[in-house]
């Protein structure tokens, strides 16, 4: 139970330095059971607060906009406390929910005497005032990079009422779904860690937690139960759609499943990044940076039928270039690739160093074979960078008449990378296929 909650409940101390966005998911490592997370907009956020009424029951408080101080340094805004239709209904039904306002929140996310990295935050809630120091949970392997991965607060414009909010580090996920009991009372399921089943699809368990109220004098991550209540699957397309005045551009699908007294309740909702402050930088009225990426890559090419020592292998290496792509981007982009050195052609040679093709075609069996390679081979690529489970992912293919080169490519907060794979040669032997791998660096 105790590494459960360790990894449910915001575990991992982050210390982080202060970033400019701040979309994230916020805790304190001293009160591991309660948490914030942030959806930043640059000119205005959107938080939800989850922690624990007095009777130990989980509630969640929203913050829906504010003001950003002049140099983005402190946030302030209204709480609100909502009320709505129960998660097990499949069919949503936004005129049940009411919101009343029950505070305000102030948060420094540059508070005097902390380590950087650190926030304050102070509620004002039904009579509760109390400041806790807060910072960034550490997961995955990257931080969140709002407008490119999924981080964000995902809803439905026509079900408006619930919603996730989602924190990606690179290849994971913390997702926490904000929704209402049987009763009408708030109620939020986390999601603390997924499995990616590609790209853009991920799955996991969901659980509920009690815990000590938020108005006591200290918080004691003890008293902090977790139970485990079901799982849920996200499907998430960044670029999918238009932005509307109500969502940026991006769908996902969202399928909770969880096991209730009467059985299992299971439904599929749609859902989109809420829109406020600004528009996710994926969106059209950002201009793409693209940048060299230069580097090199190895390739293993395996003597075809038709050659007297057919299955024999040779290594090449040779250098890449990846031209005209933003590598911090999602979505569609074309650009060039460019190699030297590859091999493309096995030629037959006789004793004498004369081709042997002709005569092989007449019967005359194998002979030695000698690669061939281009010295300089440049190809368009045209392709769609996803999110993957370590950030951004793409694959695609180009033919000619020499032969097809097949590529894909992985971008990880440290590097560029991918595999090679070229088919070819069917002149004076068997066709034959290479494949090999290639990193590089953009500037």
């Amino acid at each position: 139970m105790a590494r459960i909650l360790s990894a449910l409940m915001f575990l991992l101390a982050c210390g982080t330095a202060q970033a400019a966005n701040y979309s994230d998911l916020w805790w304190n490592p001293l009160e591991s059971g309660w948490g914030l997370t942030i959806a930043d907009h640059e000119t205005n956020l959107f938080g939800v607060w989850y922690t624990y009424r007095a009777d130990g029951k989980p509630v969640w408080y929203s913050i829906p906009g504010g003001t950003f101080s002049s140099d983005r340094r402190t946030f302030s805004g209204d709480i609100y406390q909502t009320r709505g239709p129960s998660y097990a209904n499949a069919a949503f039904d936004p005129s049940l929910v009411v919101a009343t306002r029950v505070g305000s929140a102030v948060i420094d996310f540059a508070p005097a005497g902390q380590p950087a990295g650190s926030a304050l935050f102070t509620y004002n809630v039904n009579g509760v005032t109390k400041s806790s120091r807060i910072e960034r949970q550490s997961f995955g392997n990257a931080a969140p990079r709002w407008g490119s991965d999924f981080t964000d607060l995902w809803f439905n414009p026509a079900q408006s009422g619930w919603g996730v909010a989602l924190a990606q580090h690179g290849n994971n996920v913390f997702g926490v779904w904000y929704a209402y009991d049987t009763d009408g009372q708030p109620l939020w399921f986390a999601l603390p860690g997924v499995q990616f089943s590609s790209a853009t699809s991920f799955s996991a368990k969901l659980y509920t937690a009690s815990g000590p109220y938020y108005g006591n004098a200290s918080f004691d991550p003890a008293s902090v139960k977790v139970s485990e209540v079901g799982s849920a699957t996200f499907n998430v397309d960044v670029m999918a759609g238009n932005a509307t005045s109500q969502c940026d551009a991006g769908t996902a699908s969202f399928s909770p499943a969880v096991n209730t007294a009467s059985g299992i309740v299971q439904y599929q909702r749609t859902a989109c990044t809420q829109r406020f402050g600004n528009a996710r930088p994926v969106s059209a009225n950002v201009a793409l940076q693209p940048k060299r990426c230069s580097g090199t890559y190895t390739i293993v090419a395996t003597e075809p039928s038709g050659c007297m020592n057919v299955g024999s292998t040779h290594t090449f290496a040779g250098t890449l270039t990846l031209d005209g792509i933003d590598w911090t981007r999602a979505g569609h982009q074309a650009g060039s690739l460019t190699l030297t050195n590859l091999p493309w052609l096995f030629i037959p040679l006789g004793d004498d160093g004369m081709m042997m093709g002709m005569m092989m075609g007449m019967g005359m069996g194998p002979s030695v074979c000698m690669p061939q390679t281009l010295s300089t081979l440049t190809v368009p690529i045209d392709f769609t960078l996803a999110n993957g489970v370590e950030g951004l992912s793409t694959s695609g293919a180009f033919d000619s008449s020499a032969g097809k080169l097949t590529y894909d490519v992985a971008v990880t907060p440290g590097s560029i990378g991918g595999h090679l794979t070229y088919t070819g040669g069917a002149y004076y032997t068997q066709p034959f296929t290479e494949s090999g791998s290639f990193s590089c660096t953009a500037n």
